[in-house]
């Protein structure tokens, strides 16, 4: 299991979001995650996109530290998961624990901010054994 040496990496914008793409025949995430957490700090970006063209290999966490709001998309033939314990967590930031201000996205105080979202289009077959927040 290792990333194809031709990794595609560009910064794009589409309907006002800010994306980081990636793409190559093999995507390991250990591989690619320090490259990509530098490009979304630089640009901004709100959203991933993760493109294999033969497959996608989920051997690393997503931390909710670094990943809180980012939209995901991994489009790919194969999906496969390496190890027992691996979670993806882009949830959005705990809301206040009082209720005297707004929350992050500006609704009702105490509630929480808002949350990324992970999508997979699998052209294939899936081996997903991993959790997602």
């Amino acid at each position: 299991m290792e990333c194809t040496r031709d990794i595609t990496a560009q910064f794009t914008e589409a309907n006002g979001r800010k994306i980081v793409q990636m793409m190559a025949i093999n995507l390991v995430w250990t591989e690619i995650e320090q490259n990509i957490i530098e490009l979304k700090d630089k640009h901004g970006a709100q959203e991933i996109h993760l493109i294999g063209l033969t497959a996608v290999y989920v051997d690393g966490d997503l931390n909710k530290s670094t990943w809180h709001g980012t939209n995901v998309l991994i489009v790919t033939g194969n999906v496969f998961v390496v190890g027992s314990k691996i979670c993806w967590d882009v949830s959005g930031l705990d809301g206040q624990q009082h209720k005297s201000s707004a929350a992050n996205s500006g609704e009702e105080p105490g509630e929480c901010g808002r949350d990324g979202i992970f999508s997979i289009l699998i052209l294939e077959q899936v081996n997903l054994y991993f959790t997602i927040f």
